[in-house]
Parts: structure tokens; sequence; C-alpha cells
């Protein structure tokens, strides 16, 4: 007959490797502004531009059909569309300003802060838009303790870095002003040549004067 049936054995589970533990970033205090009004401006700006053209839609219709549409009724209408439409491009742009933060964050690192030049590169962006884009989310409160020092040319993230970079700028500016202070000393002036005869023994002086008497 047949031999014991024996179910078939599973496969040994590999043993799961601990997971990697991040190293952990200093916090930050970020405010993701617009993180939900971006969505609600995008929907409900689609719903109204959605419903608005579909009575465009009805006003074309019933033009062609050759029925009178006020003028009114049209100006009504282009004017829901356009707002309508300005909705949807602002809760693009949120939602733009947002990304934009959090890669501003990723490029700073744990360090804390991040060179402007160096953001720009990040984010394929000019310099001069990734300062007036910092200054608009410093000015919304994305980062309640963020800072720009005064050439622009620094991002920092919290308060204790920006009191360091004060500190740091104080001190240059005491040593360069030492500098200033400090006078400079002038080359010495070149040892004048002593013209003035040698000095002459009273030995050689009294032999020069028997040479004398003798001539």
């Amino acid at each position: 007959g047949e031999g014991p049936q024996t179910c078939p054995q599973e496969p040994a589970r590999r043993k799961k490797a601990p997971p990697v533990q991040k190293a952990k970033l200093p916090p930050v205090k970020f405010k993701r502004i617009g993180n939900v009004s971006n969505v609600l401006y995008q929907v409900f700006g689609g719903i109204g531009l959605g419903i608005t053209g579909l009575f465009t839609c009805i006003h074309l219709m019933l033009m062609f059909a050759g029925a009178t549409v006020s003028v009114a009724g049209w100006i009504v209408n282009f004017v829901f569309l356009l707002v309508f439409f300005g909705m949807i491009q602002f809760g693009i742009m949120q939602k733009g300003r947002l990304k934009r933060a959090e890669r501003y964050l990723q490029l700073c690192d744990w360090k804390m802060y991040g060179d402007i030049e160096k953001l720009a590169r990040g984010t394929g962006r000019k310099v001069r838009y990734v300062i007036r884009d910092l200054q608009k989310m410093l000015h919304l409160g994305m980062f309640p303790e963020g800072h720009l020092d005064e050439k622009k040319t620094c991002l920092m993230l919290n308060d204790a870095v920006y009191r360091q970079n004060l500190e740091t700028e104080e001190n240059h500016r005491l040593m360069e002003l030492a500098e200033k202070q400090t006078p400079i000393q002038e080359n010495p002036s070149p040892a004048k040549e002593d013209n003035s005869p040698p000095e002459i023994s009273r030995e050689q002086e009294a032999e020069l004067k028997d040479r004398k008497s003798g001539d």
C-alpha cells in the first residue's frame, strides 16, 4: 500500500534583519501651510469650472440656435470661469510652494542651514527666485524659526544657528575693525653714511707730527 503521507514542509523562514535606524535629524519647526487648502482649492475650483463650462456650452448652443443671450449673462459666465480657474491655479501654486519648502529642508539636511546657491542648484531655480521664494515662506510662517542673513546668502532653520551666525559675523567685524585701527609700522630708514674722518690714536697723531717736522 501507499506509505504514510506527510505534509510538505514549509520552507524555513528567513530571519528578518533588524531595521536600519535612520540617523535622527535635529527637529525643525515646519508648518505645512497650504497642505489642505491646496486640495480644496483645486477640487472646488474644478467642480465650479466644470459647472460653469457646462453653462457656457448651453449659452453657445442657444446662440447658434438663434436665441438671444444677454450680454450680462455672458459677463457673469466669464467672471465665474475666471474665478474658478484662478482657484485651481492658486491651489497648484500652494502645492508647488509646499514641495519646494520640503526640498529646501532636504537640502539643508541636519546642518540646519543651507547656502542659497546650493538651494538654487538643488531646485533648478535662479538665486533671485529662491530668495524671493524663501522670503514669502518666512512671511507666511512656514519656517517659524527660519532666518536669512543680511546678505541673503544663507538660510538658517532655527534660532540657535542664527545666533551663532550673528556672533561669527560680529567677531569678524571686530577683527576687521581692529586691523584697520592698528597703525602700520613704517620701514626703518636706512642708516646714513658717516662721512666724518676716522678717529686716530695718540701714537698715530705723534707719528704724523714727526713726519711733518722732518719734511
